[in-house]
């Protein structure tokens, strides 16, 4: 299921309340702060990088249309935005993988959108644990 330009709009438009943290993976997203923790690590989100984790953090793991975010974040500046929003997964993305064990990822899907993908690291360690006994 993709997300619809409306659905973006609601994410963007929302409230966010006192001390609002979404946890993803082994990462916190810190709504009123901006920045995604990662153990003692805080890693600031500035403005328009901020906008494009909120979409991925509200997604559900479903696919986020390239042009939906262009045209919600940038205005309809296409040329501005496609470079951008390359830019700003791939910022992501470095801050993804300081996390050791993967446990987030931002997949693209070619010349339509991009999809935030969790592992279920705590169904891994369980296994780990059973697999040690």
């Amino acid at each position: 299921m993709t997300l619809t330009k409306f659905d973006i709009q609601k994410t963007l438009n929302k409230t966010v309340a006192f001390n609002s943290i979404v946890p993803i993976g082994n990462f916190d997203f810190d709504e009123d702060y901006r920045v995604l923790r990662l153990n003692n690590h805080t890693f600031e989100l500035r403005n328009k990088l901020f906008s494009i984790m909120s979409f991925l953090a509200y997604s559900d793991g479903k696919l986020i249309p390239r042009d939906v975010i262009i045209n919600s974040i940038w205005r309809n500046n296409e040329h501005v935005g496609q470079k951008s929003l390359t830019h700003s997964i791939c910022m992501l993305r470095k801050i993804f993988n300081q996390d050791p064990e993967q446990s987030v990822q931002i997949i693209t899907i070619s010349k339509t959108g991009y999809r935030l993908v969790v592992n279920n690291v705590a169904s891994a360690i369980t296994k780990e644990i059973v697999t040690q006994d």
